[in-house]
C-alpha cells in the first residue's frame, strides 16, 4: 500500500535507526537469561554500535539512487523488524529477557500476523495467476484458433501503433539506455507536486455497496484470490458482517440452478455445467465468500483462458432482489491479449476499448440468456453487473449495452467496476449507464488510467524530464540517468499534464464510464481515505512501484473493509 507524503528514503533511516536502538535496549534477566543470552549480548552489541552507524548513514543514501531499493530495503527491515520484535516478546514472557519495551511499541505478535498474512496475500495471489497463465498455455498447445488470434491481435496492434505513429513516439522515450531512470525522476517529482482528494467523500452507501460487490468480484478469479483475500482482511479487527442481508451460503437456497438456468430443454451450453471435483470446490468457495447458496449461483465452469469467453458467474441473491452477474478480470496470456488490443472501435453510439467491447458482445450471447431467465422469473428484481480490471472494463461497456440496446427491458442496471481502464468516450454518449455505474480505485493502481491516450501523455512527461536530466556519461554517450531530483525537474512536471498531446483516430482521450470515481488513499496510520472523483477529472498516471500490486483484488476488499468499518 502506498502512502501519501511519506519520503521512503527517510522511512528506511529510522527503520534502521529503531533497529539500532531496540538491539541496544535487550537486556537479559536472571540466571538462566545471563547463562543462555548474556554472555554473549554484549559482544553483538559491541560490533553491532558501529555498523549500524555506518547503516544509517550509507544505506539511505544508496537507497536514494538505486532504482526502488527504498522499497525493497524497507520491505526486508520491516520483516526482520517484526521478527525480532515477535522473539523479544517471547524471549519477555519466558523471562531470559527484560520486558523493557515502549508503551507505545508495536504489538509484536500483531504485527507478526500482518506481516505473515501478507505473504499469504502475495502467494495465493501469484498462484492464482500464475496457474491460469500455466493453463492457458497448455490449452494453446492443441488450440491452432487461440494461438492465431493472439498473433493476430499484436499483428494489429503493432500495425495500429506504426500507422498511428504512436510506436515511434514510444520508441523515441522507452528504447533508451536512460528511460528507466528518468521514469525514476517522474515519479519522485509527481510524488512532491500531486495533490489527490476532493472535498467530496464518498456515502455509506458507496462503501458498504463497494465492499458487498468486490467480494463478487474477487470471487469470479476463482480459489486461490479467495484465500488471499481473506488473509489480507484477517487483520481487520472488529470487522461486521456485510452481507447485507443476502441468503446464507449454508442453505439449500431456492435453486436458480435447477428451476432457472438448468432447466430441461433450455440454451444453456454445457460450460455452465460443473462436473469436476475443481469445479465444485470452486463454486463452494464462491458460494462461502458471497453468502449465496451454491444452489443459486451458476457458474461459467471450465477452467483456462479464452480468446472468447471470459470467466464468469451468475448469482441470485433473493433477500436483496438481486440478479448478479460477476465477471473475471486478466489471470491468463488471453486476457493480457485482450487488454493490449487497445485503439478504439463504434460502440453504442460512442467509442469504446477495442478487445474490451468485443468481450462484452460475446460475453451477452453466452450469459444473457441465463440472466434474462433469471430476470423473467423474478421481475421485482435488479440486475447488478460486477467486476475487476478487464473484467471491470467489461461490467461497464456491458451495462452501456445492456441501456442503449434496451437488453433487459424494464428491469434497473447497475455496476460496480473495480480497476476499470478507461474504455469509453464522450461520457454524454451514455447518460443512463453512466449514472448507474461506480468505479473504484485502490492507491497508486494504474489500471484505471490506462489508455493509449494516457500513455502518449505519460511518454511526453518523460520527454519533457529527459532534456533536462543530463546524468552520467563515458566518452561523451549518457549510460545511465541522473536520479537525484531537484527543483527544476519538480517544476517541469508540474507544467507537464493532460492534454499535452492532440488527440489522434483511434486514440481518442477515454474515461470509465461511470458517474463517480471512489479513490481509496493509504495513510499513515495504516488505515484509508477515500474522495469522490469525477471520470473526467482524474490526474495522468502517477509512477510509482506499487502501480502494480495496488491493482490486485484483496486490496480493494481490505481498503473497502477498512472504510466501511471505520464509518
Amino acid at each position: 500500500m502506498a502512502i501519501d507524503n511519506v519520503d521512503n528514503v527517510r522511512k528506511v533511516e529510522l527503520q534502521i535507526h529503531q533497529l539500532h536502538r531496540d538491539l541496544l535496549s535487550v537486556e537479559s534477566e536472571g540466571l538462566v537469561g545471563q547463562l543462555l543470552i548474556g554472555w554473549w549480548l554484549g559482544p553483538v552489541k559491541f560490533v553491532a554500535n558501529p555498523m549500524f552507524a555506518v547503516a544509517e548513514a550509507v544505506v539511505p543514501a544508496i537507497t536514494n539512487v538505486v532504482p526502488f531499493s527504498d522499497r525493497v530495503v524497507g520491505w526486508s527491515l520491516g520483516g526482520v523488524s517484526n521478527v525480532a520484535h515477535l522473539a523479544h516478546s517471547v524471549g519477555a514472557k519466558v523471562g531470559l529477557v527484560e520486558d523493557n519495551e515502549d508503551a507505545d511499541a508495536i504489538d509484536a505478535a500483531d504485527e507478526f500476523r500482518r506481516f505473515l498474512n501478507g505473504g499469504k496475500n502475495d502467494f495465493y495471489t501469484v498462484l492464482g495467476f500464475g496457474t491460469g497463465v500455466v493453463m492457458d498455455l497448455m490449452n494453446a498447445v492443441t488450440n491452432r484458433e487461440k494461438v492465431a488470434g493472439w498473433f493476430k491481435t499484436f499483428g494489429d496492434l503493432f500495425s495500429y501503433l506504426n500507422q498511428s505513429g504512436i510506436g515511434k513516439e514510444m520508441k523515441d522515450v522507452m528504447f533508451q539506455l536512460d528511460f528507466l531512470p528518468n521514469l525514476i525522476l517522474l515519479a519522485k517529482a509527481q510524488a512532491v507536486t500531486r495533490k489527490i482528494g476532493t472535498k467530496v467523500a464518498p456515502t455509506y452507501d458507496q462503501l458498504n455497496e463497494g465492499y458487498h460487490f468486490m467480494k463478487y468480484s474477487t470471487a469470479a478469479y476463482g480459489i486461490a484470490s479467495i484465500k488471499a483475500a481473506l488473509a489480507q482482511t484477517a487483520n481487520i479487527a472488529d470487522a461486521p458482517e456485510l452481507t447485507n442481508g443476502s441468503s446464507n451460503c449454508d442453505t439449500n437456497g431456492n435453486g436458480f440452478i435447477s428451476n432457472v438456468a438448468l432447466k430441461p430443454g433450455n440454451s444453456t451450453r454445457p460450460d455452465y455445467i460443473t462436473n469436476t471435483p475443481h469445479e465444485f470446490a470452486t463454486l463452494k468457495s464462491i458460494s462461502k465468500h458471497i453468502g449465496i447458496p451454491k444452489e443459486d449461483i451458476v457458474m461459467f465452469a471450465k477452467p483456462g483462458g479464452s480468446n472468447d469467453i471470459l470467466r464468469h458467474f451468475v448469482a441470485i441473491d433473493h433477500r436483496r432482489q438481486q440478479v448478479i452477474l460477476a465477471i473475471r478480470g486478466t489471470f491468463s496470456v488471453s486476457g493480457i491479449v485482450i487488454d493490449v488490443d487497445g485503439d478504439t472501435c463504434d460502440f453504442c453510439g460512442g467509442q469504446a476499448h477495442n478487445g474490451i467491447a468485443r468481450q462484452a458482445e460475446r460475453l451477452w450471447t453466452v450469459v444473457g440468456g441465463i440472466v434474462m431467465q433469471a430476470l423473467n422469473e423474478h421481475p421485482d428484481f435488479e440486475l447488478i453487473i460486477t467486476g475487476h480490471s478487464l473484467g471491470a472494463g467489461t461490467a461497464c461497456l456491458l451495462t452501456i449495452k445492456c441501456y442503449h440496446e434496451h437488453l433487459v427491458g424494464n428491469h434497473k442496471v447497475r455496476c460496480f467496476a473495480y480497476a476499470s481502464p478507461a474504455v469509453f468516450t464522450p461520457l454524454s454518449a451514455a447518460p443512463e449507464a453512466v449514472a448507474n455505474t461506480v468505479g473504484y480505485i485502490h492507491d497508486d493502481d494504474c489500471v484505471s488510467f490506462m489508455s493509449v491516450a494516457n500513455l502518449r501523455e505519460l511518454m511526453d512527461s518523460v520527454e519533457k524530464v529527459k532534456k533536462h536530466n543530463h546524468g552520467f556519461k563515458i566518452f561523451g554517450w549518457k549510460v545511465f540517468g541522473n536520479t537525484l531530483i531537484d527543483d527544476h525537474i519538480v517544476r517541469i512536471v508540474e507544467r507537464s499534464g493532460k492534454h499535452s498531446r492532440p488527440d489522434i483516430e483511434g486514440a481518442p482521450k477515454s474515461y470509465v464510464p461511470a458517474s463517480s470515481i471512489i479513490w481509496m488513499r493509504g495513510q499513515t496510520d495504516g488505515g484509508y481515505k477515500a474522495s469522490v472523483y469525477h471520470p473526467e477529472k482524474l490526474p495522468e498516471i502517477f509512477v510509482d512501484v506499487d502501480m502494480i500490486t495496488d491493482h490486485f483484488p484483496p486490496f480493494y476488499e481490505e481498503a473497502l473493509l477498512t472504510l466501511t468499518t471505520k464509518n
